[in-house]
């Protein structure tokens, strides 16, 4: 079913949920993606009777694209999460995050540490990687920061369906252009600003939580070294590199990373029984 929940500052946000029992797995796409991408994994965790939860962050696909540079601050998109879980009622919940996403599972963590069961990292890393921090240095930031700010736009709210492009191939510059599109060039700005900044570093190393690790094996975007660091501040973390996988492992291998998932959680169950 679909949803619009008018955020903690206004700000209207898409999301999806699937409701079959109290346990609620919540997933998190990419930075320039929606929802569409966790799609797949969505289903197959619902056919073995896991609810789940799909959004889009705000600036990203069906979700309002705020107009300020502040609104883009990355504990906001942590806290439109914890406003769709006030909505629901949900008390029983397991953050997925691919990527940005799971970036925005550490700033959920750090407001609300105690809130989520368990964590799953899918391609990720405690702070914004080298390659992203030069690629991220934008001549004239803080001019065109300040240019954005003054200019109210008013845009078409779009979702790229991700299942209709190719899974197989980091560099797909048709996947970029309909990122950048549907996001929009003064969104992706504001984020990619923001994000330069991010290190949670210390914030990873306070989680308690039973949390997996999931990182592909040939990801040309982010080097799986940065799992391997996260696996070592994470103390109750187990670490699965897949082989012949990339970063887009989520449409690539919807099926393993669904499995992988179940399997976790089963297990965790089980432990606290």
């Amino acid at each position: 079913m679909k949803k619009i929940i008018k955020s903690f500052d206004g700000t209207r946000i898409n999301y999806n949920i699937k409701k079959i029992n109290n346990k609620v797995i919540i997933l998190l796409h990419g930075l320039g993606g929606n929802s569409t991408s966790m799609k797949p994994i969505a289903k197959i965790l619902n056919k073995n009777n896991y609810s789940t939860i799909t959004t889009d962050f705000r600036g990203h696909g069906l979700s309002e694209k705020p107009n300020t540079f502040e609104d883009y601050e990355l504990h906001k998109f942590a806290k439109d999460i914890y406003e769709i879980i006030k909505k629901e009622k949900i008390t029983d919940f397991v953050l997925v995050g691919h990527c940005f996403g799971a970036a925005i599972i550490s700033e959920f963590h750090k407001l609300y540490p105690n809130l989520s069961k368990n964590y799953i990292f899918i391609n990720s890393y405690p702070s914004c990687p080298k390659l992203f921090k030069t690629i991220f240095k934008i001549p004239f930031k803080n001019t065109l920061i300040k240019y954005y700010n003054k200019k109210n736009y008013t845009f078409e709210l779009k979702q790229t369906n991700y299942l209709k492009l190719n899974k197989n191939n980091d560099l797909n510059f048709k996947r970029f252009y309909f990122d950048i599109k549907n996001t929009s060039l003064k969104s992706c700005f504001f984020i990619i600003s923001v994000f330069s900044f991010f290190d949670n570093t210390k914030i990873f190393k306070t989680i308690n939580q039973k949390s997996l690790i999931i990182h592909g094996q040939k990801d040309t975007f982010i080097n799986k070294k940065y799992a391997i660091q996260l696996n070592k501040l994470i103390k109750n973390s187990e670490l699965k590199i897949i082989p012949n996988t990339n970063h887009v492992i989520v449409l690539e291998k919807p099926e393993l990373i669904s499995d992988l998932i179940i399997k976790f959680l089963r297990n965790s169950e089980k432990l606290n029984c």
